[in-house]
């Protein structure tokens, strides 16, 4: 298995050094092609530095970004204008510039009209000039930035993982480079019909027609954006309301042959495989189990805990908020007990975190094809399955998988109590 991207090692040194990559538009203000230094004389001291440094240096990324990008200053400006427009109590009598009148004379200092030669008519602009002056525009009507979008949407949620952030990220992005306008609230019903062709038409590296499943997600999200800029009052109408239906949805893959379970299940009690085990048998998904910590595993009432918590730096969050204490299953119960005493109280396996996003589990479910021959997330489908062929109520098999039933509330839900000894004996029906 080789290195996580941003680990080398240097022919000759001792440890591993951080390589981290400089965006192209960056490198020339920053004088480097790559951040390049000792990270550690171990691959997990390594791997710690690692998850810090990255994060380190998005920021500086995004610091040095801003610095050379004239419309975020002037963003940044106006804002502050207007913050000082809505404090003011005595506007008329102070003396001070409104925000409009400030941005007028920003403009008047950055922007230079000189007259071209080729069409005297037109004023001859910088592309930066052009940039500041399609940016003032749009500051006059009220219009808000796409990096405004994320950040206030981030801001009125609630909770928010760094991982659907850079989602909610990616996809504005992408729609205003195609687009070329960095408003989002200028888009019509048209452009987004012809970026919905533009997605369906691209092609990958490789040449490979792009997924309607992965089109459908990404205009649904898109959707989900607008209904939220539209509860805002920041745009009227969803411009996105209805393009997804037609297109097709993923198909579900069949489950792994039994056989191939049976010689992975044998793989992992050879060798000690915790994360596959716990998985295996109570049908987690796989964040919850690698962000498990000793004190997590209750062995005096027979119980795993999944929670959530803020601890040593990590955090762990569960999909939905749904914590679970899940009975400890009989064939699991003999690994748990024989290595409980190993164990950290904190975290198990800290090097399943990833600071970046906030999340657990993505190299153990990156390796894990190669070791077992299917994906982590088949153990979660076995068990459900396994579940609703052995007659479980769905509203009982949602306390050991977290899977709710469609079409039910969380009230409902809560409406549904088992027995401790029930949901006990409904554990041991995964086979």
């Amino acid at each position: 298995m080789g290195l996580p991207t941003g680990l080398i090692q240097i022919k000759g040194r001792k440890g591993y050094y951080l390589n981290i990559t400089v965006p192209h538009k960056l490198r020339k203000a920053l004088g480097k092609a790559v951040i390049q230094k000792k990270a550690g004389d171990t691959l997990e001291a390594a791997r710690s530095v690692l998850a810090e440094e990255q994060v380190a240096a998005n920021r500086l990324f995004a610091k040095v970004k801003a610095e050379l990008t004239g419309t975020a200053d002037l963003r940044t400006k106006f804002q502050e204008w207007k913050k000082a427009d809505a404090s003011a109590d005595n506007r008329e009598d102070d003396g001070l510039l409104t925000a409009a009148e400030a941005l007028d004379l920003e403009i008047d200092t950055r922007v230079r009209l000189r007259e071209n030669p080729q069409k005297p008519w037109e004023p001859l602009l910088t592309h930066e000039e052009e940039n500041l002056l399609a940016t003032a525009s749009a500051l006059r009507e009220g219009l808000h930035h796409w990096e405004e979008w994320t950040q206030e949407r981030e801001m009125t949620t609630g909770r928010v993982t760094p991982l659907v952030k850079k989602r909610w990220e990616t996809l504005l992005k992408k729609l205003v480079e195609w687009s070329r306008d960095e408003y989002p609230s200028r888009a019509t019903k048209q452009l987004a019909v012809e970026y919905k062709k533009h997605l369906l038409t691209r092609t990958s590296r490789t040449g490979k027609p792009a997924k309607q499943s992965t089109v459908a997600k990404d205009i649904r999200d898109l959707s989900a954006f607008w209904n939220w800029a539209k509860r805002h009052e920041w745009v009227t109408t969803n411009i996105w309301e209805g393009l997804a239906r037609g297109l097709e949805r993923s198909n579900k893959t069949s489950l792994p042959e039994r056989e191939l379970v049976e010689a992975a299940d044998k793989k992992a009690m050879e060798t000690g495989d915790l994360m596959y085990l716990i998985q295996r048998f109570t049908g987690c998904r796989k964040q919850a189990v690698c962000g498990l910590r000793g004190k997590d595993i209750d062995l005096t009432n027979g119980l795993i805990h999944f929670v959530e918590y803020e601890e040593d730096g990590r955090i762990r969050r569960l999909k939905n908020g749904q914590e679970a204490h899940v009975p400890i299953h009989s064939r699991l119960l003999q690994f748990l007990t024989n290595t409980k005493e190993q164990m950290p109280d904190g975290a198990i396996w800290p090097q399943q975190y990833k600071a970046t996003e906030q999340s657990w589990g993505d190299r153990y479910g990156d390796t894990f094809p190669d070791k077992y021959g299917f994906n982590s997330h088949d153990l979660r489908r076995i068990v459900e399955t396994q579940m609703a062929e052995a007659n479980v109520s769905p509203y009982f098999a949602f306390y050991i998988t977290g899977h709710r039933v469609p079409g039910t509330s969380k009230v409902t839900q809560q409406y549904v109590r088992q027995t401790a000894e029930e949901l006990r004996e409904i554990v041991e029906k995964i086979r």
